[in-house]
């Protein structure tokens, strides 16, 4: 299907795990964030002087302008390429907020290696998360803090999660044997996201992620909203979406699934 996203993006999508949704909403309603944002944590991110602790981490989701503008119909159409069109439901809220500070040594997180949905107990046809969305609120250069990444590790969760059927997996008890494989490999394919304001990461949800010190010149300001399908993923037959691909591909021979 026609979206903002091109048949290289999607491929990228299948293959690495993630893509990069330029502009999916307005710089106008990033600075909007930051600004009111800024406010409910008592730190103007713009002085410096202010800038006291390595993070503030706002357990909230918000669920008014100027944060659900960040909702837009670009995002939207992404995300019906990646799970299909009215498969999944878009709830108008934003959040958690996670803002990390440039400056701190030894800040306190990071190397805490995770597969999303902490809320549901994992399936290969669990639609409790349609993807993983990372919302750019500020520019993000390199070192400043952007998400660590393990490109391709979705596929080695698909096969963990296979091998758990049926009784499934909590998202923990993923951390250990993906940790144990990628240090067997020495950790290929860890990118770190940089972006501009506006911009969307759209990973998908086994993709295995990390938080990442801020070493850069600015607060970093994401959230990450969890929009769930409304249907199960489907493992087989004809007209995959590029969220089930790589849950089809990991299927060993004869298992029973959708």
């Amino acid at each position: 299907m026609r979206g903002p996203l091109s048949q290289d993006q999607l491929e990228q999508f299948v293959e690495r795990g993630w893509t990069l949704l330029e502009g999916a909403f307005p710089a106008s309603v990033a600075g909007a964030v930051r600004g009111e944002l800024g406010r409910r944590i008592g730190v103007d991110l713009e002085r410096p002087e202010e800038w006291i602790q390595a993070r503030v981490w706002l357990k909230e989701l918000l669920s008014e302008p100027p944060f659900t503008d960040a909702l837009t119909d670009r995002f939207a159409s992404a995300v019906d390429q990646l799970v299909g069109p009215g498969r999944w439901k878009m709830t108008p809220v934003m959040g958690w907020w996670p803002v990390t500070f440039p400056g701190f040594d030894g800040p306190g997180y990071g190397d805490d290696w995770h597969i999303e949905g902490d809320w549901f107990r994992h399936h290969v046809s669990s639609g409790d998360q349609a993807v993983l969305n990372l919302f750019c609120f500020s520019a993000i250069e390199p070192g400043g803090g952007g998400t660590l990444l393990v490109e391709g590790s979705h596929h080695l969760a698909a096969t963990l999660l296979w091998e758990a059927e049926p009784d499934g997996l909590e998202s923990d008890d993923f951390d250990g044997p993906l940790t144990a494989a990628l240090e067997e490999r020495g950790w290929p394919g860890v990118v770190e996201v940089t972006c501009e304001e506006g911009d969307v990461v759209l990973a998908h949800p086994l993709l295995f992620h990390a938080s990442n010190p801020n070493h850069g010149s600015r607060p970093r300001v994401m959230a990450q909203p969890a929009f769930s399908m409304t249907e199960p993923m489907r493992t087989e037959g004809d007209g995959l979406f590029p969220v089930e691909v790589p849950l089809a591909r990991s299927r060993p021979s004869g298992a029973q699934g959708r």
